[in-house]
């Protein structure tokens, strides 16, 4: 077997005081498989947080993360790093290597944040951000982020963003076969042509030991694509 499906309905729901988390693959909810491609791969969570409200002050150290909004302002305070605000239409790469002692809230006071998180283990030699806009192009997959994960060897991390109108079909390739891919469904459907299952919005499909993925969209469709390599 070299793919796994994550329906949206399987996720684990987590009650915070700020909102809720949903757990497609963490520590407390650990749904892809041991195996050597995603063993950097520590998760992917979705953070839903009140107007107002946000995480209690906190520390991160040898991990890497790509915060994407879905909806709403995420504001972010540090001792070590400026203070940033990020936005739907943007996506953030965080890099931590020491304890940077931290706060992130809901920065709108009358609407929900729906944030999606990526993250990862890397022995990262110091603290950085950096913020990438998302650009609205159809039809097309993009990549909007290269990183490099420093553990036992080193890894490539890509992050790409899709949109695509309905009935279209594409593939999508790997350099080399010793990858993974994790693909989030934000809106929409898409079917995977080879395994012949659809994905739904807030689904999650694991993909490893394969040079391609071929779908086709029944509607209209955004998701994003984490690929990891060797």
């Amino acid at each position: 077997m070299d793919n796994k499906i994550i329906l949206s309905t399987n996720r684990f729901i987590e009650s915070t005081g700020f909102g809720k988390i949903t757990h497609s693959h963490s520590e407390q909810f650990t749904s892809l498989p041991r195996i050597n491609i995603f063993k950097s791969f520590l998760g992917l969570k979705e953070f839903l947080v009140k107007p107002g409200r946000g995480l209690l002050p906190h520390v991160h150290e040898n991990m890497t993360a790509i915060l994407v909004p879905l909806k709403g302002m995420l504001a972010q305070k540090s001792k070590k790093n400026p203070n940033t605000v990020i936005s739907e239409g943007e996506v953030q790469l965080l890099q931590y290597r020491k304890g940077d002692l931290h706060i992130e809230y809901n920065l709108n006071k009358t609407k929900n944040l729906d944030c999606l998180v990526y993250m990862l283990s890397s022995k990262n030699k110091n603290n950085h951000s950096t913020v990438f806009k998302l650009r609205n192009q159809t039809n097309t997959i993009q990549k909007i982020l290269e990183s490099t994960l420093i553990n036992n060897q080193e890894e490539k991390v890509r992050f790409y963003v899709a949109n695509f109108k309905p009935n279209v079909q594409q593939t999508f390739s790997f350099k080399k076969s010793d990858k993974g891919i994790i693909l989030y469904i934000v809106s929409g459907e898409i079917i995977l042509n080879e395994e012949n299952h659809t994905l739904k919005k807030n689904d999650t499909y694991a993909l490893w030991n394969k040079e391609t993925i071929s779908f086709t969209t029944s509607k209209k469709s955004k998701f994003f694509i984490l690929e990891i390599s060797n």
